[in-house]
């Protein structure tokens, strides 16, 4: 998620579409980080396996984002994060698309 904050610090454009080489730099070194240190795990202990485990998000919270996009005439499925994303990704005002996924994000 790439955002522009004003004086206060406060986000006023967000886009996670939008990206500058620098980010791009950091991008890259945390992947090749992230690389060297899962050879090393794997290395040090080849009969165990390591996963990432998410939260899954708020019901009362997704349920809420659900019903107001849906008021304001945007078919959006919150089903199961399968169906969100794509549903996300459909909306053709990428202005639109800025918000809510700011919205679901923060």
């Amino acid at each position: 998620m790439l955002y522009q904050t004003d004086d206060e610090n406060v986000p006023n454009t967000e886009n996670i579409f939008e990206t500058r080489p620098a980010y791009e730099l950091v991008e890259e070194l945390l992947i090749k980080t992230n690389s060297l240190v899962a050879e090393k795990i794997a290395a040090a202990l080849p009969e165990k396996a390591l996963l990432r485990r998410q939260s899954p998000p708020t019901p009362r919270r997704l349920a809420t984002f659900g019903d107001r996009i849906n008021r304001l005439g945007y078919n959006i499925d919150i089903s199961s994060s399968a169906a969100l994303q794509p549903s996300l990704f459909s909306l053709e005002d990428s202005d639109v698309r800025k918000v809510r996924l700011y919205a679901i994000l923060f």
